[in-house]
């Protein structure tokens, strides 16, 4: 009964371990989006701003703050998140309930 227990942690390990794989490949995608599109929102603020179209560059700035205040974010919970994965160790964050 050990030994089978013992599988059956090995293989969640695994999948828990691939699906943390892939998740993090894909919020690292989201954020170089984010990282190259909120420079460019600015930018189209900026231009706004010259050319005389204040609606526009209103609306680039607001969007330009929200995509970087969110890309900020995440790269901040990317950074937090970072140390979990040592190796070939998974290190398990389950909360300790009191």
């Amino acid at each position: 009964m050990e030994m089978e227990m013992r599988e059956i942690v090995k293989v969640l390990k695994t999948k828990d371990r691939e699906d943390y794989e892939r998740l993090g490949n894909l919020v690292l995608k989201i954020n170089k989006f984010l990282a190259i599109s909120g420079p460019l929102i600015t930018g189209n603020a900026a231009v706004g701003s010259f050319s005389g179209s204040p609606s526009l560059a209103v609306a680039a700035g607001a969007l330009a703050a929200v995509v970087n205040s969110f890309g900020f974010s995440v790269a901040d919970g990317l950074a937090k998140q970072g140390s979990t994965l040592s190796g070939e160790s998974l290190v398990w964050n389950v909360p300790v309930l009191s």
